[in-house]
């Protein structure tokens, strides 16, 4: 199956006519100008390439992409180009169809590219990602355009493998945008920005504290103090995630252990990202850095959201397992936002599941939110499981909670997130007035 890389060349160039992107670019703007008819510029990259190098060879990945180009070659129908771009990427300049036949026309090449491919004596499976841009601007240069579709392309790999988006100057300066918070998010740990507020946990059968759940924040005014919703994908994308996820974890045992060591009973949560959770060693860290302050690993709670346990099940469930039998509490986080977390619930070996917001917010205004609160926390409790209801703001809801048999709660109407040192104050002055 050797391919040397000027046989390569070749063979892609036979499949896509000898195509030279940008000169073939200036020759349809020139018609567009005549025939005031735009084209698109269609830009295909694919996924997986890296790992069939890795386990194949480079050379089964040489000879995929010719397999590639005759697919997409075979599913075109003229006028079209079919350029192979670097890599393993492509790009397609399409005549004479709309947004609407080209979304169709999308799904029909991710559909044909992603069928299994045979090489050698294995079969392989690659992803595709499509980003679309128009030539509507007849004085557009040539790089203009692939630039725009390489914006929409990030489009594309921003909603998931598999997926296609349009260009647009919207999208334009989101990504712009983007591109300077990340800049921004490299240099806020070296100058302090990041600090941890943390929100109290109440057992509703006693309205006592039963432990708090550490939440990042970044003080950073001339961006707006981004919310974790902003940067923590940021932070994941640039590989961030794991020095800050680090640092949360110490920090935050750092700021609690004396309120932990005074009251056993509580238990401190902490939010894991998806490349936390997937970190092989993250449980010895842990179990080194609660020796050290004294704590007991009964007083840490790890939160994931369902849709990481949910990435790999099986995989999941080893790991939530191998700290679960350190003695760390486990929690799943925004429980109910998937189906599929209803089917896996009872293998997660979780001891708490996070109920969101969303259900709780419909207490007094929608019975069918009410119906589906009651049953998840009955389906939790038949399974050993406590449930935390977030969000929490009114009497009523609190009410109908108790109501249910709902142990846990949090929400702005018992505290709002607010900095250690003021949580400890609150701890204090919650124990006089119970004494």
């Amino acid at each position: 199956m050797m391919i040397s890389k000027r046989t390569l060349h070749q063979l892609l160039q036979d499949q896509s006519a000898g195509c030279q992107l940008q000169t073939r670019i200036d020759q349809l703007l020139k018609q567009t100008q005549a025939s005031l008819t735009p084209f698109a510029l269609v830009f295909i990259d694919l996924g997986y390439f890296g790992d069939i190098n890795g386990s194949l060879g480079p050379d089964a990945g040489d000879w995929l992409l010719v397999q590639v180009a005759k697919r997409l070659k075979d599913l075109l129908k003229q006028p079209a180009t079919l350029c192979h771009y670097s890599g393993d990427r492509f790009m397609l300049l399409v005549n004479g169809k709309n947004r609407q036949q080209l979304e169709a026309f999308s799904q029909q090449l991710i559909q044909s590219l992603t069928h299994p491919y045979r090489v050698a004596t294995s079969e392989v499976v690659i992803t595709a990602n499509i980003g679309i841009t128009f030539s509507n601007n007849i004085n557009t240069a040539p790089q203009d355009l692939i630039h725009q579709a390489e914006i929409a392309l990030q489009g594309s790999r921003r909603i998931g493998r598999n997926t296609c988006h349009f260009y647009s100057t919207d999208l334009q300066a989101l990504l712009l945008e983007r591109h300077h918070l990340r800049n921004q998010l490299h240099q806020a740990m070296d100058r302090r920005e990041f600090w941890l507020a943390y929100q109290p946990i109440i057992q509703l059968n006693s309205l006592q504290a039963a432990g708090m759940e550490c939440l990042l924040r970044w003080r950073k005014p001339q961006l707006g103090n981004p919310g974790p919703d902003q940067f923590i994908p940021l932070a994941e994308e640039s590989g961030l995630i794991h020095p800050l996820g680090n640092w949360v974890l110490q920090q935050a045992m750092d700021e609690m252990h004396e309120l932990l060591q005074q009251q056993t009973g509580l238990r401190l949560a902490i939010n894991l990202s998806p490349r936390q959770f997937w970190d092989q060693q993250l449980g010895n860290r842990l179990l080194q850095q609660l020796e050290t302050l004294q704590l007991l690993p009964t007083q840490l709670e790890l939160e994931i959201t369902e849709g990481t346990a949910l990435q790999d099940p099986d995989t999941a469930i080893r790991l939530l397992n191998e700290l679960k039998r350190a003695g760390i509490s486990l929690a799943m986080d925004d429980f109910g936002t998937g189906y599929s977390s209803l089917a896996y619930l009872q293998d997660l070996p979780v001891n708490r599941v996070k109920l969101d917001r969303h259900f709780v917010q419909g207490i007094g205004q929608d019975q069918r939110q009410e119906l589906i609160i009651t049953s998840l926390v009955r389906l939790a409790k038949d399974l050993g499981k406590e449930v935390v209801a977030e969000g929490v703001e009114t009497d009523e809801q609190l009410a109908f909670l108790q109501a249910i048999g709902c142990p846990l709660a949090q929400g702005y109407f018992f505290a709002r997130p607010m900095p250690g040192t003021a949580l400890q104050e609150w701890y204090q002055d919650k124990n006089k007035r119970r004494d």
